[in-house]
């Protein structure tokens, strides 16, 4: 694996920049930044924290979780969604047609709450808000099967990955628990096309890719401690950037690359 950058203290939601780079929020530190391929690093965004999530929009700039669902363009920020009751947003996708889907948290884990279920909503253009599942303990990462019909949620907290039947109306069918993470927690995750999900398994510093049958097909070790989330990136969507903590406290937090022979989904920019 190649470093692409260091110095932060938690980056999360890695998202394909278009261009054979990557975008990512820093937790802790704060802020939208941007990895190029030429190895050059920007902040986008700066000072926003608690960001899970990242999504392009088609308007341009991007969409960003925290503590509401936000769009983030020229510095500017405009409040997407705010739920009453909860205390984030966290991780994100969208579906073929642009509308997002997105978790809420209803605890505050950097204050060593307990988990308390949260939902999982879908935003559509029209300003319509759906929720599609609810009673997952610590909702994580989010992706969708290749043919669009089966959703997948980490629920971080017990370190498995839910899957549920999407269809035009809500909510979504429960299909139960698609699979189970062997060690540590099920994080941020990614589909690839042949309907594989990877998943960051955080505390065990590594990456696990299951079958679409929900069968562990390999286990990929990262230098990182702990890896919060992975995306597939570039032209033919076999780059994949990981993000996470380093074992090494003076690295801090760290964003890798490495080239896969699966070629990932490709995620639509948000059409809200």
């Amino acid at each position: 694996m190649d470093l692409v950058a260091s110095g932060y203290i938690l980056p999360e939601a890695p998202r394909d920049d278009g261009a054979g780079g990557v975008v990512f929020s820093d937790v802790i530190g704060g802020g939208i930044h941007r990895a190029r391929s030429d190895g050059s690093v920007e902040l986008l965004h700066p000072a926003r924290k608690g960001i899970g999530g990242l999504l392009p929009r088609q308007a341009g700039g991007w969409m960003a979780s925290g503590r509401d669902l936000v769009a983030v363009r020229d510095g500017a920020e405009e409040t997407i969604l705010d739920l009453v009751g909860a205390t984030g947003l966290n991780d994100m996708t969208s579906d073929s047609e642009g509308r997002v889907i997105v978790g809420s948290l209803r605890f505050r884990p950097f204050r060593g709450e307990s988990p308390i279920p949260g939902e999982i909503y879908r935003l559509s253009s029209d300003g319509t808000v759906e929720e599609l599942a609810r009673g997952i303990d610590w909702p994580n990462g989010i992706g969708i099967s290749p043919d669009g019909e089966t959703l997948y949620v980490s629920d971080y907290a017990v370190a498995v990955i839910r899957a549920y039947r999407l269809g035009d109306a809500a909510p979504a069918t429960p299909l139960g628990v698609f699979a189970a993470a062997p060690s540590g927690n099920t994080d941020g995750l990614a589909v690839d096309q042949a309907g594989g999900v990877w998943v960051a398994l955080g505390s065990a510093g590594s990456l696990l890719r299951f079958t679409a049958d929900g069968v562990v097909d390999r286990t990929i070790e990262t230098p990182l401690g702990f890896v919060t989330s992975l995306c597939f990136a570039g032209a033919d969507l076999r780059r994949m950037f990981v993000t996470g903590v380093s074992e090494d406290p003076e690295l801090g937090g760290q964003v890798y690359t490495f080239e896969t022979d699966r070629p990932g989904l490709p995620v639509a920019a948000a059409s809200i």
